[in-house]
């Protein structure tokens, strides 16, 4: 909705408050001289770089927050939680919100109206575009870039998704044989990623802890886990009796899609499945393209303009994250460009691709209404192949009784570990529990479906029971 159509909807009594707030004098009791003069305010150049420059900082760091996500309306009870999240990430006190609201009330930067779906806080599209700009340039401006081009490129553009091509191949040459943890054999594992265009170590006998974000991290390095993940969510297999059969009908769908439609799928994939620690990822995401969009930008410079957005994920420090698991992800996914400077400067740009995907605001957008309600997931466990359950505070609070009922507590410290083990799943269906309810809890609180070998294993243990208490 445009600016000319939220002043139309509101009251004569708003938009005098809203030309008082910018000094506008004359007929403040006809209607349309006040539309006429504030849309003549505000299409004036250089006014609104004034206003945004002028105004408070916490102000100001909401206002271009919020141009960013690109979303021109929210619930009323929606707004605010928003706001406070971002006065939180950015380290300014969140009691601030309703001020800041109320400050973008009387400024004619945002509106509240009727709608078939009740009142809506509205953002005028064409404005809010316009402040995006502004603070888009403004903190390019304040960053060092990096004159020339590079020596070296690195370009991996539509690769993963002719290595996941690949990895399917490979495994519908004949079933694969799972270990007892449901994962590849090393075998397969060093085969495949001697076919694979992009390399990867294997991971050793002996790793120690491991952590990551996808149901398989804890069996193989980052791009091969993300690639495994990948396949297995998208149907193109089933585990059945330790092995992996390739369904011959999906893996068809899936390949006849274009590389470039494939590697977008997987972007997709990476944004769902990764906002679980990461949960301003989509943001984080945009913010890296406008940072690369016009030039190369410096590896220091990236981090800070990110660091304010990523925390620590139990065993993950800030820094790996950023680095890691963000823009060495993103240079995977063909959306970023690697350059190595002179004197061992790395910079980065924005990929042809990633813009072209960029270019579709509307998915972006969705995925940004996720965002928003990611805060409800928080509660949510990650379960492994090898019956482990990896369990944030928040989900201990919330499930911490249930799951020291059916699993066995192995790791009580930043990160909570709990274990199924058959006698665990033989005392929770000695004390009333079935099959039927195991499942259903644990498809609730999963972050993702539940691993194959995890289901036949839980289910076979819970048969055996059921069985056992029968025959008493």
């Amino acid at each position: 909705m445009r600016l000319m159509e939220c002043l139309n909807q509101s009251d004569t009594i708003q938009l005098s408050k809203i030309a008082k707030n910018h000094q506008i004098e004359g007929r403040t009791y006809s209607k349309n001289a006040i539309l006429q003069e504030l849309v003549a305010r505000f299409s004036a150049p250089g006014y609104l770089g004034e206003r945004l420059q002028q105004s408070a900082s916490p102000l100001r760091a909401v206002m271009r927050e919020l141009a960013l996500t690109g979303r021109d309306r929210y619930a009323k009870d929606e707004l605010y939680p928003v706001v406070r999240r971002i006065l939180t990430a950015l380290g300014m006190n969140p009691e601030t919100s309703s001020e800041i609201v109320a400050n973008l009330l009387e400024d004619g930067l945002l509106f509240e109206l009727r709608s078939k779906w009740g009142r809506l806080f509205v953002l005028p599209e064409d404005v809010w575009k316009k402040i995006h700009d502004l603070a888009s340039q403004a903190e390019l401006n304040a960053q060092s870039g990096l004159a020339g081009e590079p020596t070296i490129v690195r370009d991996e553009a539509t690769t993963i998704a002719r290595d996941a091509a690949t990895m399917l191949f490979f495994c519908a040459k004949s079933p694969q044989r799972l270990t007892l943890d449901g994962s590849l054999y090393k075998r397969a594992q060093q085969q495949m990623l001697q076919l694979f265009e992009i390399g990867e170590a294997i991971l050793p006998e002996r790793c120690g802890w491991r952590f990551g974000f996808l149901p398989h991290y804890r069996s193989y390095p980052e791009r091969f886990a993300f690639i495994y993940d990948f396949l297995d969510a998208s149907g193109v297999w089933r585990e059945e009796n330790g092995e992996l059969h390739v369904c011959e009908n999906a893996s068809r769908e899936l390949l006849q899609l274009h590389e470039e439609t494939r590697t977008e799928l997987m972007f997709r994939y990476y944004l769902q499945s990764y906002r679980t620690a990461i949960p301003h990822l989509l943001r984080i995401v945009v913010k890296v393209a406008d940072a690369s969009c016009r030039g190369w930008v410096e590896q220091t410079t990236l981090e800070k303009l990110l660091s304010p957005w990523v925390s620590d994920y139990f065993y993950e420090y800030k820094q790996n994250m950023m680095r890691t698991h963000i823009v060495e992800m993103l240079i995977h996914l063909g959306f970023l460009l690697e350059g190595e400077f002179a004197y061992g400067q790395i910079g980065y740009r924005l990929s042809t691709l990633g813009a072209t995907w960029l270019a579709h605001p509307e998915w972006i957008k969705a995925q940004t209404e996720k965002e928003q309600d990611h805060s409800s997931a928080e509660n949510l466990v990650t379960i492994t192949s090898d019956l482990a359950m990896v369990v944030p505070p928040d989900a201990e609070s919330a499930h911490g009784f249930v799951l020291q009922k059916i699993a066995i507590l192995e790791k009580n410290e930043r990160v909570r570990l709990y274990r199924f083990t058959a006698q665990s799943v033989g005392t929770a269906i000695a004390d009333g529990w079935t099959k039927e309810r195991l499942f259903a809890f644990l498809n609730g609180v999963s972050r993702h479906p539940l691993p194959q070998n995890v289901i036949h294993t839980i289910a076979d243990w819970c048969d055996s029971f059921a069985i056992h208490q029968k025959t008493k």
